[in-house]
């Protein structure tokens, strides 16, 4: 599991890191000394907690949730404070827990054992639907040829569904006629998938027999997904725009109206 610790206090900081590190289910833990920094890490990372301080010069605890719910409603956020009178802005900002510094590895170990009883961790693989579509994996942008990608996007779309090959020729390069020429571009965006699937140790993300393709729903944390399904972290993910990069994305926005 991975953890980020944002704190305007240098030694306040390192003594969460310290603590974190203790907790046999992290992973990996990193510290931010404002709110910039780690804004500036989460345009191309990931975590699946984090500890933030909930009054500190440059933001406070309001914002930093917002900011959460609406770029990164994948993290879970727990506020950190030396003052009682700040359990009221935690209850409105919707943060995961609070935590009454000092803080002690029980209480990150507590917190973090109450994650995982609740499967509020996310997957390994995080899709971006809202927007523009993304994948990372741990984090990290899967780096594909934009068609693998866009198949890789209309599979996702189709939400577990299988899908056969003259459908995702139709769909992803607007040929009906199914020609030879379509026929081999859609062997080589699966063997692309394939390997670079394969490569990041994710395999079994896609499925697939003699001519069907479908995603394993089940391996991704993915915000239309979510969204759909009433969960609360992802209500406010949702600003009108779908897919936009693909032009089929606009005949799914029906979905979240």
């Amino acid at each position: 599991m991975k953890v980020i610790c944002l704190d305007d206090e240098k030694i306040i900081l390192q003594g969460m890191i310290i603590n974190c590190k203790k907790v046999e289910a992290i992973t990996e833990v990193i510290g931010f000394n404002t709110f910039k920094q780690l804004t500036d890490y989460l345009k191309d990372n990931t975590a699946d907690v984090i500890f933030s301080d909930i009054n500190m010069p440059d933001v406070n605890g309001i914002d930093v949730a917002k900011y959460l719910r609406e770029n990164h409603p994948e993290i879970n956020v727990v506020f950190t404070t030396g003052y009682t009178e700040y359990t009221n802005q935690a209850i409105r900002a919707s943060a995961k827990g609070y935590l009454l510094k000092p803080i002690s590895k029980e209480m990150i170990e507590e917190q973090i054992n109450y994650f995982l009883e609740d499967n509020e961790i996310t997957k390994r693989v995080v899709v971006q639907t809202f927007g523009n579509f993304d994948i990372k994996v741990d984090g990290k942008p899967l780096a594909l040829s934009s068609k693998a990608k866009e198949v890789l996007a209309y599979l996702v779309d189709r939400n577990g569904s299988a899908v056969n090959r003259k459908e995702l020729a139709a769909v992803v390069y607007e040929d009906d006629g199914y020609s030879r020429t379509i026929q081999s571009y859609i062997t080589k965006n699966f063997a692309e998938l394939k390997k670079v699937l394969e490569e990041h140790n994710i395999g079994d993300l896609l499925l697939s027999d003699a001519n069907t393709y479908a995603i394993n729903t089940k391996l991704i944390t993915c915000d239309s997904y979510e969204y759909l399904k009433g969960n609360k972290k992802y209500k406010n993910s949702y600003h009108g725009e779908y897919m936009i990069q693909y032009p089929w994305g606009d005949t799914e926005l029906y979905r979240f109206e």
